[in-house]
């Protein structure tokens, strides 16, 4: 046979085995890049529902917050106005106990940044709430000392505002942060 009827033969194999190759290439490179953007795709639909808990979870520990501070300063005004003689410290206490323990659960679980910050808290609100029912009802045992109680329900609020204010700015950044 002659070159020059080989010649084409081959050079058409030689194109339709390049093309070939190039097709496969061609298809390898745009189903891995089809299969990178799935998984950024996947990947920031993660970042978001992650995103959105967090700040679900913000607005409740703030929601709590505040209603928490609402029923210790309703407490707080009942004792010191002597708006309820018959007001049953103990039914309070109990109700901000319950308000507040819910933050104990929030943020652990979605903000475990402001843990600290959280137990510095519950211990300056336990403080607040006793001495708010020691102004009330004084100290077991003890007489009754109305300047001793009161310096020392004024030393708590003080203790429980700072504790209240930093947790109420903590929630505030951690919501800048995860909206930006």
């Amino acid at each position: 046979m002659s070159t020059s009827i080989l010649l084409p033969g081959i050079t058409a194999l030689l194109g339709t085995l390049l093309g070939l190759g190039g097709a496969i290439f061609i298809n390898y490179n745009s189903n891995r890049h089809a299969t990178k953007l799935e998984k950024m795709r996947i990947e920031e639909e993660r970042r978001k529902e992650k995103s959105n808990k967090e700040i679900i979870a913000i607005e409740q520990t703030y929601q709590i917050l505040v209603r928490t501070d609402d029923l210790l300063e309703a407490f707080a005004y009942d004792v010191q106005e002597k708006i309820d003689r018959n007001i049953d410290p103990v039914k309070r206490i109990k109700e901000i106990r319950t308000t507040a323990d819910a933050m104990k659960m929030l943020i652990p679980l979605y903000l475990p940044s402001i843990e600290q910050d959280l137990d510095a808290y519950s211990i300056n609100i336990g403080k607040y709430w006793n001495a708010i029912g020691s102004l009330h009802a004084g100290k077991k045992e003890q007489p009754i000392n109305k300047t001793e109680l009161f310096r020392e329900f004024t030393e708590a609020q003080a203790v429980y505002k700072g504790s209240c204010d930093k947790l109420s700015s903590d929630l505030k950044e951690l919501i800048k942060k995860v909206l930006v």
